[in-house]
């Protein structure tokens, strides 16, 4: 399962950190549907703090080979969408092949709460998708 404790404690610094306090939004999201062998997590958590213009990812990939979230960005915000990107790096799969880095696109859409996320390998032609839905705190 996912280790929160890493994402509240870089959230907490950062709400601290600021003079005013932060208005967070966590989308807290679940992949109902995604390809074998995926690259894309069952479960992963984005917080987004449009004030501190910040981004932290919390994901199973991120616990296994980083140890710890990571920063993304915001790359669209709409009255139907917003997406955010995020990257994870050193990652090797099952025949020990390395990737460099897998970089992630998330789009949440706002009227229907599902999400849509892909994994893309760098220097490799595929990418990996799963869709599901979020639930939103904030």
């Amino acid at each position: 399962m996912f280790q929160i404790k890493y994402l509240v404690a870089t959230l907490t610094l950062a709400v601290l950190a600021s003079p005013v306090v932060a208005d967070v939004t966590t989308y807290s999201c679940t992949i109902t549907a995604r390809q074998r062998g995926s690259w894309v997590p069952p479960g992963f958590t984005v917080a987004h703090d449009p004030a501190m213009k910040s981004v932290v990812v919390q994901d199973p990939v991120l616990d296994k080979y980083n140890a710890k979230p990571t920063g993304g960005r915001l790359v669209t915000d709409s009255a139907q969408r917003i997406s955010f990107r995020w990257e994870a790096k050193g990652l090797r799969n099952r025949a020990n092949q390395r990737t460099v880095s897998m970089q992630y696109y998330m789009s949440y859409f706002k009227a229907t709460g599902k999400v849509m996320l892909t994994a893309k390998p760098l220097g490799y032609p595929n990418n990996f998708r799963g869709d599901g839905v979020c639930k939103l705190k904030g």
